[in-house]
């Protein structure tokens, strides 16, 4: 996927993912096509204050809104902090961003990709998505193309009329079910 961006001209100022994706190739990755990259990291991320003393990110002394210059084993320097949530759990950040010393702005950058989250998880949700067991390409796009543009189609009802993506689709699914049982 960061080929085919490259390819169609994108130039993004930070490349955003959740921890998930954070593995060492995919950061590597992005830094041999030249961007940076904002994620959050597993607690369990090996980092260092010192070249070659690594201890895990969640025993480092590192104090909430303070972003620490650090060392990923097996990547080289990135930017770091730690935040705590209004429940009480932690998440930790990093940015390959050296200059991005800021608390507030490594935040927001971070915080930006949650709307990315939120209409990934919306669209599986009411549209099955993920649901295609086509074998071909092509057959896959289109299933893709199809959810979004019926996902486009709830969302303009639901700024329409005020009704959520999933009253929508129980309303289809009992107008559907009760086509099928009166058509008989």
């Amino acid at each position: 996927m960061l080929d085919k961006a490259q390819k169609l001209g994108f130039t993004p100022h930070y490349v955003l993912f959740d921890s998930w994706y954070g593995s060492l190739d995919n950061l590597k990755a992005i830094r041999k096509k030249g961007w940076h990259w904002v994620t959050g990291l597993k607690c369990n991320q090996l980092i260092s204050l010192y070249p070659h003393k690594f201890v895990v990110v969640s025993d480092l002394d590192l104090d909430d809104g303070t972003v620490k210059h650090v060392w990923f084993k097996g990547y080289g320097e990135v930017m770091v902090s730690r935040l705590v949530l209004n429940n009480g759990d932690t998440r930790y950040l990093a940015s390959s961003d050296l200059t991005l010393t800021d608390y507030e702005a490594l935040l927001n950058q971070w915080q930006q990709r949650w709307p990315i989250e939120t209409f990934h998880y919306r669209i599986k949700q009411t549209t099955g998505v993920g649901d295609c067991s086509a074998q071909w390409a092509h057959a896959k796009k289109i299933h893709v193309y199809s959810c979004m543009v019926a996902f486009l189609k709830l969302e303009k009802i639901r700024q329409r009329i005020d009704q959520t993506w999933y009253e929508q689709k129980a309303g289809i699914n009992v107008r559907l079910y009760w086509h099928i049982y009166t058509s008989d």
